[in-house]
């Protein structure tokens, strides 16, 4: 429910813009769909309900900008980035797939429990600087920070008037995106089979249930191994590596005569 509310936002502020500009309006529908999604989270008192917007949210707004284009053929380089987009939820979600959607939202990750404790758990001060402000708008934020760059390529459609054809950067921009999510994928299942077999067999003798990973003492053990040797965090780097790939293939459909930089860079 809380998601079918989140994209039934996204829809009717692209139905019913607030701005004409399709990137502002993109940005509202954006941060409107996150208060939803915060206002089930603050109701159910689970911020993990956030979790899966990270990926599912950018999804929506492409489409939106798609759908609400005033060409009605998508352009081939805005059908390539949305299968980039596809291709990287669809990874993101099979290697980090979300627990709420089998087990209940009575799970919440253990970083926003600590991080209720110490601000108070239930707190106004918790639900608004640290739940809605810190685990909802900023990664909203930043995230379309990075996805607004391909804005104009979804809202201008085929206008071979005003858009190159394809090129060299745009197979750039796609190696680059298609690089950076085999990295990611690769890292964090290094991370998930080092974490197995590092606490496979730590179980509750009276309980007979699997200790919390996160929270037990040797949990700070690190992996060294594979791409963890090379980066502290590989998993992050494939991340930003993602975003910069689909920056190039945006950037490769600026022309002299539809001169924009980029989204908000």
């Amino acid at each position: 429910l809380t998601y079918i509310m989140a994209f039934a936002t996204i829809a009717l502020v692209f139905q019913y813009p607030i701005s004409i500009e399709p990137l502002w309006n993109g940005f509202y529908a954006h941060v409107l769909s996150t208060v939803v999604i915060f206002l089930f989270s603050f109701s159910f008192g689970n911020s993990s309900l956030y979790d899966p917007a990270w990926v599912f949210l950018p999804l929506g707004l492409a489409l939106g900008w798609i759908l609400t284009s005033n060409n009605n053929e998508p352009a081939p380089r805005g059908l390539l980035l949305l299968g980039l987009l596809v291709i990287w939820a669809i990874r993101y979600n099979v290697e980090n797939f979300w627990s709420g959607w089998i087990h209940g939202i009575d799970k919440e990750d253990w970083r926003y429990v600590d991080l209720a404790k110490k601000f108070g758990e239930g707190s106004v001060l918790y639900w608004i600087a640290g739940s809605l402000y810190g685990f909802h708008l900023v990664p909203t934020i930043l995230v379309f920070a990075a996805l607004s760059p391909a804005q104009t390529v979804w809202s201008l459609g085929q206008t071979t008037m005003t858009t190159p054809p394809l090129n060299w950067l745009d197979s750039i921009g796609v190696l680059t995106a298609l690089l950076a999510i085999l990295i990611q994928g690769i890292a964090d299942r290094q991370l998930r089979l080092f974490r197995e077999q590092q606490y496979k067999n730590v179980v509750s003798e009276k309980k007979r249930q699997q200790i919390d990973l996160n929270t037990i003492s040797s949990s700070k053990s690190v992996l060294r191994d594979g791409l963890w040797a090379y980066s502290r965090h590989p998993n992050y780097f494939g991340e930003a590596l993602f975003w910069v790939g689909i920056f190039l293939t945006a950037k490769a459909g600026q022309s002299k005569e539809n001169h924009w930089y980029t989204g908000l860079y």
